[in-house]
């Protein structure tokens, strides 16, 4: 059409903790099963797998570096630490929820780990959710079967031990799949 003006939309960016290709092929395994079902409208492809510590969304490039920077310097004594995935949970209404997703057992380094980086967003000039951080691996986006959900916990997950030894600045990138790609790594110090 003529006089159309169609804009591109910009990448978005969040930084995460990075997951190791085993635990991502062992839920992938999981979902595989699951996502036989047609029980979900979409499935995150598993190299998108991740639990994110900030979601930044559109962002200049300068406030992206300072950001890391500030991640970098206060994360740099900071050691890698055990996490383990337990079981699954779903966000949204229990008969049809929105998300489903990896639960990671209570974790208080990955909690201060998380406030970490929040804060270095912060002095970076973002503006961040305030909501409770709640540390999860989404699987799957909005049901969509015409029975509700009925998954017990448990029924689909045993434990997935590993070690968190990095986390990752990400940029969205909807047209391709995967769609995440890892644009900065910042390692945790390893004992």
């Amino acid at each position: 059409m003529e006089g159309l003006i169609v804009k591109e939309r910009s990448p978005h960016y969040f930084f995460a903790v990075s997951l190791p290709p085993e635990v991502k092929d062992i839920l992938k395994n999981k979902c595989d099963g699951m996502g036989n079902q047609g029980s979900f409208k979409k499935w995150v492809h598993y190299k998108d797998y991740h639990i994110t510590l900030a979601f930044l969304g559109d962002s200049a490039e300068e406030s992206l570096k300072n950001a890391t920077s500030f991640i970098k310097e206060k994360i740099s004594d900071f050691p890698a630490f055990p996490a383990e995935i337990q079981n699954i949970g779903t966000f949204g209404k229990k008969e049809s929820p929105r998300i489903l997703w990896a639960d990671i057992q209570e974790n208080d380094k990955l909690h201060l780990l998380r406030a970490l980086v929040y804060t270095c967003c912060q002095k970076a000039g973002y503006k961040l959710e305030a909501r409770a951080f709640t540390p999860h691996i989404t699987l799957a986006r909005k049901w969509i079967d015409e029975e509700p959900y009925s998954n017990a916990p448990g029924q689909f997950l045993h434990s997935i031990p590993f070690t968190i030894d990095e986390i990752a600045l990400y940029e969205t990138n909807t047209e391709t799949i995967p769609k995440y790609r890892k644009i900065a790594t910042l390692p945790l110090k390893i004992n």
